[in-house]
């Protein structure tokens, strides 16, 4: 018989169980513990009944072998240690690993191991084209592909023209074949047999129809394109980086902590503040070695020796320079942005915690896309995704106030024509920027009219599913990963986790009206029909499935919208109609319409776009404008608008092109603006921080005094 004894909450001796006492600290450890993990009605008995079970236990095992418990206890603390420092190293490698990688990054890896990527390959001369599946079975391209007469080449040239989202047809020219069938999935020998035998093959996928005709061939020994490597070449750098921290992680903070206790020693005033240190070593007459240390201070935040070190680690392991001014210019970056930041606070800038979930659920994209999954991030961090998230919830917030700071300091910011040509005047001949050839695109798009029968047929088919999966007859996953036609979460079961603000507003609107396990209505959104089941909410995050279906488009109303373009097209030609006139008449693209039909460059502000990088726009559009000259129309071609998803008829237009030419103020004044801009915001910042550092207390190591900083800092 054990003599228990407990006691209220209030007193420093929660419960006592013949010699062992359970303390109010260890009570409140193991209750923040254990509340997300257990549901139970009463959670403080069930921890003080939990810890008497453990002591009665003990106390029964020390009656009968006193050595054994000891023994335990040993194995039990060198357990609890090793998770301890793996803990310690994991947090290391999740505070100081950049996850973003250049394009740069990705060219210099591909071209340093461009060996690794050979393989071999073949090029052909062929035939393709691609139909939706509603059309491909209203035309006879089965007979005409296969051009064995010579009208057939004519005829699958038209169905290209009025029809088809994809087409290669060059009688002299060769090309890869991974390039020709890359949305076609082919397995590795039905390939090779299809190329050595000149044959013909028909395939269907995802409701489009692929016909290919191989003319001839020829075998060649390539390098892998660096865009198929870029995934793999992505997570190669990303575990380079994690390994060097790792290893940094062992021979710097995790070596130490194993051989003795860590003694934080914080100085008694901000006089001797570089003093402030963590060290290892206890014992009598061990001198100590530094792990970590206090080497700047802007206000109340503070600077670690380790931020500096993991940057230059990180820099390392991208093969940069790293010399003896580099934890100079690391750490001038790391004061500008803990003086925002606390200039943020004094200023009580808020950013909402919608705004950060936001901003979070993005960064943890882009790091799942690297890592290769959302499991293969859970197992990497050692945590659930919501662990993972409130981890760095407030790591972002700081950053984003750190960035709103900033763009209160540059707001006001603007140039003035005689400024833009001061300052390119400025810049010495042998520095003026070479401009790459340029041009500016416009567009007239129709898109075919979803009729009414058509929007019923899909609302009805996701209302008897509704039902059956209420019923128990089907599964929701199960429906979403063959039916949905988002094809990105259909791999899920249709699963999406989001947070408030990131889907749109009619899809979040019914997300927060549900109930765990309810299903909706069907919900109409800009990119379709769905059904939408709650999975879980709390606070602003939710997970849900979904199933997404839009309207068939049928051939008619497909033929309509061609018939449409054709004589907007053919009003152009015979000039009975402008091309301004043409698209305030025709275009149905709203982006587009009001501004002559121009494609807009989101990067530069302007209308050109650099040909280099000219599938920026859309993957589509470079053999539309491929070998057109100014003024010069495209014939129409369908094509599907990356935003909206829906497919259209278009035609485009070159309004203007640019040769390769050393920058000037008459052909690039909007670029040399943006370069004017950014000089002036430079100089803004350079006396917002000159100013606010005789304001705020700013301190850091004597190491550090002789930095030939941009800023002053004292």
């Amino acid at each position: 018989m054990f003599y228990t004894a407990c006691q209220e909450k209030q007193d420093r001796i929660i419960c006592k169980v013949g010699e062992f006492k359970l303390y109010e600290k260890e009570f409140n450890d193991r209750k923040n513990t254990y509340a997300d993990d257990i549901q139970v009605d009463d959670i403080d008995q069930y921890i003080i009944n939990q810890w008497a079970e453990q002591q009665r236990v003990k106390i029964a095992l020390k009656d009968i072998s006193e050595v054994k418990l000891y023994s335990n206890q040993v194995l039990m603390q060198e357990e609890l240690k090793q998770r301890n420092l793996f803990e310690l190293e994991n947090h290391f490698i999740r505070k100081n690993l950049d996850s973003v990688i250049t394009e740069r990054e990705i060219q210099n890896y591909y071209d340093s191991h461009r060996a690794n990527f050979k393989q071999t390959s073949f090029i052909v001369r062929a035939l393709y084209i691609k139909l939706p599946d509603t059309i491909a079975q209203e035309l006879n391209t089965e007979e005409h592909y296969l051009l064995k007469q010579e009208k057939d080449l004519k005829i699958i040239k038209e169905y290209a023209s009025l029809y088809s989202t994809g087409f290669y047809f060059e009688e002299e020219r060769w090309i890869y074949i991974d390039d020709l069938i890359k949305e076609v999935a082919i397995d590795t020998e039905t390939k090779e047999r299809l190329v050595k035998s000149k044959g013909e093959m028909i395939f269907k996928n995802n409701g489009d129809t692929h016909y290919i005709n191989i003319l001839d061939f020829r075998t060649k020994s390539i390098s892998s394109p660096m865009e198929i490597e870029r995934a793999g070449i992505k997570r190669h750098i990303l575990k380079r980086r994690v390994n060097q921290l790792r290893k940094t992680a062992k021979e710097t903070i995790l070596e130490d902590v194993k051989k003795s206790i860590l003694l934080v020693i914080f100085s008694l005033s901000v006089i001797h503040f570089g003093k402030t240190q963590i060290v290892g070593g206890n014992q009598p007459g061990q001198s100590g070695q530094t792990i970590d240390e206090i080497i700047a201070q802007v206000g109340d935040i503070s600077v670690l020796l380790s931020d500096i070190e993991a940057q230059k680690i990180q820099l390392k392991s991208e093969d940069k320079k790293v010399d003896n001014n580099t934890s100079c210019t690391i750490l001038e970056e790391l004061l500008y942005q803990k003086l925002l930041l606390n200039q943020a606070k004094m200023d009580s800038i808020e950013i909402t915690d919608a705004q950060v979930n936001a901003e979070m659920e993005n960064r943890l994209r882009t790091l799942e896309q690297q890592i290769g999954s959302r499991e293969k991030l859970e197992s990497f961090y050692g945590k659930s995704y919501t662990q993972i998230k409130e981890e760095f919830r407030e790591i972002i917030r700081d950053r984003m106030l750190s960035q709103e700071m900033e763009r209160q300091v540059i707001a006001d910011v603007e140039v003035s024509p005689n400024e833009v040509e001061a300052f390119f005047k400025s810049i010495p001949e042998d520095s003026i920027p070479l401009i790459n050839e340029k041009i500016a695109i416009q567009q007239i798009v129709i898109f075919p009219k979803i009729t009414q029968e058509s929007r019923n047929n899909v609302i009805k088919k996701l209302n008897n599913w509704r039902q059956d999966i209420n019923e128990g007859n089907r599964s929701f996953s199960a429906v979403a990963t063959i039916h949905s036609e988002d094809l990105g979460s259909a791999k899920q079961g249709g699963r999406i986790e989001a947070t408030r603000g990131m889907m749109v507003k009619p899809f979040e609107a019914a997300a927060f009206s549900l109930e765990p396990g309810e299903i909706s209505e069907v919900v109409e959104t800009q990119y379709g029909y769905h059904i939408i089941q709650l999975e879980s909410r709390k606070g602003d995050d939710y997970t849900v499935r979904h199933i997404l279906l839009t309207p068939e488009i049928g051939r008619q109303e497909l033929t309509d919208a061609a018939t449409l373009m054709d004589e907007c097209y053919a009003r152009l030609k015979k000039h009975e109609i402008t091309w301004d006139e043409a698209v305030l008449a025709y275009s149905e693209d709203d982006d587009t319409k009001q501004n002559q039909g121009s494609l807009s460059n989101p990067y530069t502000g302007d209308m050109y776009w650099d040909v280099a990088n000219i599938n920026q726009i859309d993957p589509q559009i470079f053999g539309l404008v491929n070998g057109l000259e100014i003024g010069e129309i495209s014939n129409p071609a369908l094509y599907t608008d990356m935003r909206s998803r829906k497919d259209g008829v278009r035609i485009v237009r070159i309004k203007n092109r640019t040769e390769p030419h050393k920058a000037n103020l008459k052909d690039d004044y909007n670029f040399i603006k943006k370069a004017t801009e950014n000089n002036k915001k430079e100089e803004v910042i350079l006396n917002w921080v000159n100013k606010k550092v005789k304001k705020t207390y700013v301190r850091f190591d004597e190491q550090y005094q002789d930095c030939d900083f941009y800023y002053s800092w004292q």
